[in-house]
């Protein structure tokens, strides 16, 4: 066998195969420590017992949702293959708005102390990671946020604290609000959601290749040994063609 059918075999190998190289774990579901809103037309208020969580920047008023999670509960080994979304049920929304997720470094705050003037002083990073367009009732909606908790656990942080922003002004007194984790039942609050990749066990990946090596090269000299076949045949009839020419002469 030459050297450009065993090139054409391992890199079909690799193809098929290298897939299994991770493989996901079942997600892990962190549910938030605290979550509230704040208004800029009323920035002394707390809103931290709300059965939603407002946020709307219109004509009628400013209004950012503030979420913290404990990053101490995650179970397992965190890398950067981990995809990590944040999952919010949506409760009303007035119209469609287009709502970012920005990462916190404050957490210092609880829902029963945090109002607007109070998160003026804290840092938000200027760049939202990520953006969804918010239109419907009752529906679940995702923001991907890898980057802010990778950054998170490289800085040592044990809390991570988000923040939700309309990212374009509406007229009128539009918002858009999504449930709390006061809002019953208590399985519709806000959550980030883990999915951990990891190397899988190498012997079992080699034996997989390995296995699908010998299926290939099976198959390729199943398809020579067929081939040569067929030449012979053609051969066989050919000769025989000839003779019966001949014989006619």
């Amino acid at each position: 066998m030459n050297i450009k059918i065993l090139a054409s075999i391992f890199l079909i190998t690799l193809l098929v195969f290298s897939p299994s190289a991770v493989k996901a774990s079942y997600p892990q579901t962190v549910m938030a420590l605290d979550d509230t809103f704040v208004v800029g037309e009323d920035s002394y208020s707390t809103f931290g017992e709300e059965l939603y969580l407002a946020v709307a920047n219109s004509s009628q008023g400013l209004a950012f949702t503030f979420l913290m999670f404990s990053l101490s509960g995650v179970l397992y080994e965190f890398n950067t293959s981990s995809v990590v979304r944040l999952r919010l049920r949506c409760f009303n929304a007035t119209s469609p708005h287009v709502i970012g997720v920005y990462w916190c470094l404050n957490n210092t705050w609880n829902e029963n102390n945090l109002t607007y003037i109070f998160s003026l002083d804290f840092l938000v990073i200027t760049l939202a990671e990520s953006v969804v367009s918010v239109s419907s009732s009752d529906v679940w909606y995702e923001w991907t946020v890898n980057q802010t908790v990778h950054a998170a656990f490289a800085n040592g942080y044990d809390k991570l604290t988000l923040v939700l922003k309309v990212e374009s002004t509406h007229t009128g007194d539009e918002y858009v609000s999504f449930y709390s984790k006061e809002t019953p039942p208590l399985g519709n609050g806000p959550r980030l959601i883990f999915t951990y990749f990891t190397p899988s066990n190498f012997m079992d990946t080699a034996i997989k290749i390995t296995f699908a090596s010998i299926v290939i090269i099976g198959i390729i000299i199943v398809a020579y040994r067929f081939s040569k076949k067929k030449k012979r045949e053609k051969y066989y009839r050919k000769s025989r063609f000839q003779k019966s020419v001949r014989s006619t002469k």
